[in-house]
């Protein structure tokens, strides 16, 4: 009966985004090459997730969230998977992994374990709640960093294809001089001085 209450209870909103979550995890399972879109929409997801659970969050929880989201910028920024890019197609290749769905499970059942427990035990809502608020920033804070290592990456392959693009391809001369790669005319006039 307990069970059935809990479940009866969950907002459908909650079942969608459980199976979606699933559905990506379960699709990591196999190598892949998808568009640089579908690459960012996890951690939206749960950037999002996390900022509005931090709106939603009393003066006591926000604390919690904020050191949580350090902790999670910290936990992103020391992973080194290698992303494969290309640039000129917009795709990402991933590796087959288990981890995605790990995770994706794991913190949408911290969550809800955390909310049906402050719903049955009243008097201790208010610290499963600073709990629930730290899982939050943790998860804010590893994706936004996740979205910023993904940002330096794809940065890194659109110069990398502008090395070896023809001068003329659109954008690539814009890329260079932002970043001091654009040597053709420095080149062209040390020829031009040569030459005299």
């Amino acid at each position: 009966m307990i069970v059935f209450a809990i479940l009866s209870g969950t907002p459908v909103w909650a079942y969608v985004l459980f199976a979606w979550l699933v559905w990506a995890g379960l699709s990591r399972l196999q190598e892949r090459s998808v568009p640089i879109a579908r690459v960012v929409i996890v951690p939206m997801i749960f950037i999002a997730w996390g900022l509005a659970g931090l709106a939603q969050r009393t003066a006591d929880g926000v604390a919690p969230w904020m050191l949580a989201a350090l902790a999670g910028l910290a936990v992103a920024n020391a992973v080194r998977a290698r992303l494969q890019i290309d640039a000129r197609l917009r795709r990402v290749s991933q590796a087959s992994s288990l981890t995605p769905l790990l995770r994706n499970v794991s913190i949408f059942l911290a969550h809800y374990a955390l909310h049906v427990a402050a719903v049955f035990e009243p008097a201790r809502a208010s610290s499963l709640m600073r709990i629930d608020a730290a899982v939050s920033g943790l998860c804010a804070g590893y994706f936004i960093g996740s979205l910023i290592r993904i940002a330096r990456a794809w940065q890194q392959a659109s110069l990398d294809a502008c090395e070896h693009a023809p001068s003329v391809e659109p954008g690539c001369t814009e890329r260079r001089r932002e970043h001091g790669r654009d040597a053709g005319p420095a080149l062209s006039e040390v020829r031009r001085k040569a030459a005299t």
